[in-house]
């Protein structure tokens, strides 16, 4: 019996890394599952245990490829403190990192809306690795007094998916840099976020810097 758990742990991976470099490739349009089953050497079948349909296999390939972006941005953001500057910095870093990733660029800046609609909001899947990481530090700020206690999470945690699909999926001449998007974020996100009026000159997250000018 393990030998076919292995067995079907193998095929799944192998699905899932060739689609992957599949949607990574610009020249690929929309590979069907025609075109995945051939790539990887399995009938249609064998497929379609794994996957129910395109969606649901992107969708596994998009959790995938969201859990190595949260692991590298919460490395970078880890030791902040301020739970407000904590959630704005991640977001930066999150679109820096969706920007420098092939397959997540070609799947959001497909031009079709609703392929990425359908497997962003039409399913908790994607919103539950963003609540698994961010829970932690909202309750606990929130307890301490340094975020708004009305909020209800998973409400929160679509809206920040929104604006992170938005910021990478709608090209901005003024949003360009980390810096600007930065600096939009301190701007309309955290009034939203906290109770108490923000500094005249808020503290970049990073490196300490108040001119929030870094990269």
């Amino acid at each position: 019996m393990s030998d076919v758990n292995d067995s079907r742990q193998s095929t799944r991976e192998r699905v899932l890394a060739t689609t992957s470099t599949m949607y990574s490739n610009p020249a690929m349009t929309n590979p069907t599952m025609d075109d995945v089953a051939t790539a990887v050497g399995i009938g249609r079948a064998t497929l379609y245990r794994h996957f129910k349909n395109r969606d649901d296999l992107l969708l596994a390939v998009l959790e995938q490829e969201a859990l190595v972006i949260a692991e590298r941005v919460e490395k970078k953001i880890g030791k902040i403190d301020n739970p407000g500057e904590h959630i704005i910095e991640g977001m930066v870093q999150a679109v820096a990192e969706i920007n420098k990733s092939d397959l997540l660029r070609n799947i959001f800046q497909s031009g079709d809306s609703s392929i990425v609609n359908r497997l962003l909001f039409d399913t908790d899947r994607l919103i539950n690795i963003g609540i698994g990481i961010m829970l932690p530090v909202v309750q606990r700020a929130q307890q301490t007094g340094q975020l708004k206690t009305d909020m209800d999470f998973e409400t929160l945690m679509e809206w920040i998916l929104r604006m992170l699909v938005s910021l990478v999926t709608v090209p901005s001449k003024k949003l360009n840099s980390k810096r600007a998007v930065r600096n939009m974020l301190y701007v309309t996100m955290l009034p939203v976020l906290v109770d108490r009026d923000l500094p005249a000159n808020p503290i970049h997250p990073a490196t300490g810097n108040t001119d929030l000018s870094g990269s």
